[in-house]
């Protein structure tokens, strides 16, 4: 009998939501340089845990480790300044700034569609029946040319 793939819904770790702020600003849910700050300062943390991690042998094993002037009971950790790290954090940074740049050029290009988000729909009247493609695009047309004055 032949193997079923198995089907591994995959959640994304960061996802970004494009936002309007009030009809006058294009933005997303998260803030790329807070992301870009957490990641790194994530990573710092993880290897900061890794400090004072205790060894296990002296607790299970009384007997071996009576005398407590010779025995480590902390495991040699990684310090976050060695160069291994240091150049770990800097492909993180590199990776990061990679994935996060193309989102802030994307959100540029709705720079210049600003005038259209900001633009009210309280006319009752307009809004009472339904309009076909042609008479709103003439509307938008009128509205662009009243903005560009």
């Amino acid at each position: 009998r032949k193997a079923e793939p198995l089907f591994v819904h995959k959640v994304p770790f960061l996802a970004f939501d494009l936002v309007i702020h009030d009809g006058s600003s294009v933005g997303f849910s998260l803030d790329p340089n807070k992301v870009r700050q957490g990641l790194v300062a994530l990573l710092d943390t993880a290897i900061e845990g890794f400090q004072h991690v205790k060894k296990i042998e002296p607790l299970i094993m009384e007997h071996l480790f009576r005398n407590l002037s010779f025995r480590e009971t902390v495991l040699i950790g990684v310090h976050k300044s060695e160069d291994w790290v240091n150049a770990l954090r800097d492909e993180l940074t590199h990776c990061v700034n990679r994935a996060i740049d193309p989102l802030l050029v994307y959100l540029s290009q709705f720079d210049e569609h600003l005038a259209l988000l900001s633009i009210k729909d309280d006319d009752k009247a307009w809004n009472a029946s339904p309009k076909t493609m042609e008479e709103v695009k003439r509307d938008v047309r009128y509205h662009m040319t009243e903005i560009q004055r």
